[in-house]
């Protein structure tokens, strides 16, 4: 089940045009909050499918990252990627939703992020 929008979504809007670093930022507290990252490419060629293994793997760096050493080191891995996907051509968007899973405590909602790599027009 997606969430609806609210005004609290509305910096994922503006996520596509702010730089590197400002996407890092708010990418990287999304995926923090997120118990589930979803990875969508919109665009089919080599470039875009190694940007988007790499792009995944940072995403999930900063997930991953417990301690602060780690955090920091994540953060700047994903700062990096975003720059090599900015300068490929491709664009970065976002979405926060919230998917619910029935198990033996009953259900539970999780948040889900997706993001969405795809050819800058």
């Amino acid at each position: 089940m997606e969430r609806t929008s609210t005004a609290a979504d509305e910096p994922l809007s503006s996520l596509p045009a702010l730089e590197p670093m400002q996407q890092a930022e708010m990418l990287a507290r999304l995926a923090q909050e997120a118990r589930l990252v979803r990875l969508a490419l919109s665009a089919s060629h080599a470039e875009a499918d190694r940007m988007a293994v790499c792009f995944e793997r940072a995403l999930g760096g900063v997930m991953d990252a417990e301690e602060q050493d780690a955090s920091a080191q994540a953060h700047r891995e994903l700062i990096a990627v975003l720059s090599d996907v900015h300068s490929a051509g491709l664009s970065v968007s976002a979405t926060l939703s919230e998917m619910t899973l029935d198990g033996i405590l009953g259900a539970q909602r999780l948040p889900v992020l997706t993001a969405v790599l795809s050819a800058r027009s």
